[in-house]
């Protein structure tokens, strides 16, 4: 197989949405192999024989992975990897090494070092590395997921801001007093009965999730937003009430049920950011409670 190009999948694999793998290797049985045991489970490849060239297709800004060899004839992978991961562009990008040559525990050690996400040793089985694959690209999902969370909990706090700045027209300093008071401390029971509330809608959106069950997870949180903005509530309530949930609900649990909690929980947050967005919109003349 030509280097520098791409491996075609198998026709029932060829859906647009596949992810796009930059197999990097100069040996081109090895470099044939990985491709076609990724092409083979549907992932779109794309090849490059060296360093100089992986670094330049990579920073295009298609590839959803790298397979990246260390053993290169211009760059040392290593180098390639430290490089992907220095650039804003690329930084994201997983990145997992494979070698025939680099074997040693410390050669391992140095590729996750400079950054790599994994680290595999050839002869490798077509199951583990597609399974790493996979597992890489969940990560980099899961990453990017909470990121656009982040983003969005962000945003929704400014309009929550501007929405406060629109309604306090020349407040009294009693009233800037009272505003700057946490939801906790102005209301301590009410809090405890909103936290409560939010605690049992987790635990069945995690059901939810496990089960495939139905919960009407949305109507609770929307009659939550309301409750928490007719008190005056602002953003720093809400995260402040699911903090102490996760907190709550972390402690204690394996690390993967620990993980399935704040990832529903931020999804939690993010929903009751915008129900809180959307009754302050609803209700121009309400109390928000300055952040």
């Amino acid at each position: 197989m030509n280097p520098d190009r791409a491996a075609t999948p198998s026709p029932s694999s060829q859906a647009e949405e596949s992810p796009i793998i930059l197999n990097v290797n100069d040996d081109d049985a090895n470099r044939y192999a990985v491709s076609r045991m990724l092409a083979r489970e549907g992932f779109r490849v794309e090849e490059a024989s060296d360093g100089t060239t992986a670094l330049q297709m990579v920073t295009q800004g298609r590839h959803n992975l790298v397979v990246l060899d260390v053993d290169l004839p211009d760059v040392n992978g290593f180098e390639v990897c430290r490089r992907i991961k220095a650039n804003p562009i690329t930084a994201a990008i997983p990145v997992l090494h494979i070698s025939a040559r680099y074997v040693r525990d410390a050669d391992r050690s140095l590729g996750l070092i400079s950054g790599a996400d994994g680290y595999l040793i050839q002869p490798v089985e077509p199951l583990v590395l597609v399974a790493s694959v996979r597992g890489l690209l969940r990560m980099r999902r899961a990453e990017d997921a909470a990121r656009a969370g982040t983003e969005r909990i962000e945003q929704l706090e400014r309009e929550l801001q501007e929405l406060g700045r629109r309604m306090s027209a020349a407040p009294t300093s009693g009233d800037q007093e009272a505003r700057s008071r946490s939801l906790r401390d102005k209301h301590p029971e009410e809090f405890a009965s909103l936290a409560t509330r939010c605690e049992q809608l987790l635990d069945q959106a995690i059901q939810q999730q496990k089960y495939r069950v139905e919960n009407d997870i949305s109507i609770e949180l929307r009659k939550i937003g309301d409750r928490l903005g007719s008190l005056g509530a602002g953003p720093r309530d809400v995260v402040e009430l699911y903090g102490d949930i996760l907190k709550a609900r972390s402690a204690g649990v394996v690390a993967a049920l620990a993980r399935a909690y704040l990832d529903e929980g931020r999804l939690l947050v993010l929903e009751m950011m915008g129900h809180l967005v959307s009754y302050y919109r609803d209700h121009p003349t309400g109390s928000l409670r300055r952040s």
